[in-house]
């Protein structure tokens, strides 16, 4: 496999059993970052009520945490090119939040990037 010609793009969602603040969803974030071996290059929050969200660029992609206050609801996806484990996400997120809900994990993409293009053209 050519050097970054991979993609792969998850989904989580959960439900928080308390108010979050942006503080905590970026140490999160930070956290997160780190278990899954890649590097934070730029951190943005955007408070947008009802909720917040914050947008981690990491070297090897995106990662996007999206909040809303009031259902307490989580909304992470990590799109990169190097390849990571669903399951440390999901051991990452009932770890730091204590989640007793589901968390739900959708796939979207795991794939060569040339195989995605093929599919578009």
């Amino acid at each position: 496999m050519i050097q970054y010609d991979y993609i792969k793009e998850s989904t989580y969602s959960f439900v928080l059993d308390e108010k979050i603040t942006p503080t905590k969803a970026k140490a999160f974030i930070t956290m997160l970052i780190h278990e899954i071996g890649m590097e934070l290059v730029h951190l943005q929050e955007n408070v947008l009520e009802p909720g917040f969200d914050i947008c981690a660029t990491i070297k090897q992609s995106i990662v996007y945490f999206g909040y809303w206050y009031e259902h307490d609801y989580v909304r992470l996806i990590v799109s990169s090119c190097k390849t990571y484990e669903s399951k440390l996400i999901i051991d990452s997120i009932n770890k730091f939040f204590d989640v007793k809900s589901k968390v739900s994990c959708c796939i979207a993409k795991d794939c060569t990037i040339t195989k995605e293009v093929k599919a578009l053209c």
